[in-house]
Formats: C-alpha cells, structure tokens, sequence
C-alpha cells in the first residue's frame, strides 16, 4: 500500500511551529479574503501616506491573508522562525482570529 500524499495542512503542521492552518468555512474564508485585501491595500499607500499606519495594516492584511493562503502562511512562519519570542503570541492571535472569523 502506498501512504496517502500530504494535504496542505499537513505539510504545514510539519513546517514552523507545527500549528495546522484552521479550517475555515467557506463564509469565513471569504471574509478572510475580503478584509486581508482591504487591509493590504490601506497599508500600500500607507507607507508613504503620514497619516495611514501602513506597516500596522500590511501586517493585519497579510496575518489575515495567512488564513487562507498558503503564500502568505509561509511568510508568517518565516517571521516566527526568524522571531521565536513572538511565535506563541501569533499563536494566540491565530486563535483568536479564528474565534472572530
């Protein structure tokens, strides 16, 4: 017998913290989508605007994004691997986030 191929979330849970992406229902993932991109495309002309906090809403698009991205989950375990005092405080976040969406 030939062992089944990894899923995406099990790839994941091997990579970084070992923490699996939720998952989402449909309705979340969309809203996911929706307010990752708003938020991304505030942050853009946030970094050269002085009064939008681009960094603040590139980093809420993109953790938001991570939900339903692998592209921007990996980007999100790199700033973990590379920042380990922060990784339990993601982790958090994560949940929490979840819990919203």
């Amino acid at each position: 017998m030939h062992p089944e191929p990894p899923t995406k979330a099990t790839k994941r849970a091997k990579s970084g913290t070992g923490e699996a992406l939720p998952s989402l229902s449909p309705r979340q993932k969309r809203r996911a989508r929706l307010l990752g991109a708003a938020f991304v495309a505030l942050g853009i002309p946030g970094l050269v605007l002085p009064f939008l906090q681009g960094a603040l809403f590139l980093f809420l698009g993109v953790f938001l994004l991570s939900f339903t991205s692998s592209w921007f989950d990996a980007l999100l375990r790199a700033g973990e691997r590379r920042h380990p005092r922060i990784a339990r405080t993601f982790s958090r976040m994560r949940r929490k986030a979840r819990e919203w969406l």
